[in-house]
């Protein structure tokens, strides 16, 4: 390609952003010219901008302190994460902030935490939610607002710094349950709940849907016969 055909070649290239770096590119006849962009200032950045989370993914240890005596087997809190994470975080020069809100979705309170990681330059974001069950047994409003808490918490710190909730390798309880998946949502399953919610069974419907998998399309159709039979009993 000849000095002519390649300054051609530039002319017909896109502008550039503020950032962004030429490299001298030698061509067959043994002359350099400003061709092709190899890397940007702006790349390298944005690689650069990341390396504190991968490296306090790497790093971080939160091991489950936690001891459940009914089911007898360990956890991890989000306190455990929080204590394990504030040296990595001064090591790196971030910080986290994590904010709650809540929600009424098919009339029912939903807690939502997310959780934010930054530098002061980049910011990462990671949500988790959790119904609040006001009429829980042996608790207070304020200790269902507090437990919903803690529970999303906990997941959406978990899911930032990509920390798995199996069994630990260093636990000492051989028969420790490891927690099961949810089964799948059939359609006996489904249809049991259409007819629940149809005859005033919402309640139990909501709480059990947690219990299972299933298609955002049927999470959306039950979550809408809900809402529309509590709209009825309040027409009444």
């Amino acid at each position: 390609m000849t000095k002519k055909e390649l300054e051609e070649q530039l002319m017909k290239m896109p502008e550039l952003e503020e950032g962004t770096k030429y490299t001298q590119v030698p061509t067959n006849d043994g002359n350099n010219h400003p061709g092709i962009i190899l890397d940007t200032m702006k790349e390298k950045e944005q690689e650069e901008k990341i390396d504190y989370l991968i490296a306090i993914q790497s790093e971080l240890k939160a091991p489950k302190n936690q001891f459940n005596s009914f089911g007898k087997y360990k956890y991890r809190s989000a306190e455990d994460i929080l204590e394990a994470v504030k040296p990595l975080l001064k090591k790196y020069g971030c910080y986290l902030t994590i904010t709650e809100t809540t929600q009424e979705i098919a009339g029912y309170l939903v807690l939502n935490s997310k959780v934010s990681i930054s530098d002061g330059e980049t910011n990462m974001s990671v949500e988790a939610q959790a119904g609040i069950n006001p009429e829980r047994k042996g608790m207070d409003i304020a200790q269902s607002f507090g437990s919903s808490s803690s529970y999303a918490k906990k997941y959406a710190l978990g899911n930032l710094f990509l920390l798995d909730d199996t069994k630990d390798a260093d636990s000492n309880k051989v028969n420790e349950p490891i927690a099961k998946a949810n089964p799948v949502m059939t359609t006996d399953i489904y249809n049991a709940m259409l007819e629940a919610i149809n005859i005033g069974k919402g309640n139990i419907v909501y709480e059990k849907m947690n219990n299972y998998k299933m298609t955002t399309k049927q999470s959306e159709k039950l979550s809408e016969m809900i809402t529309n039979t509590r709209i009825k009993l309040q027409q009444k």
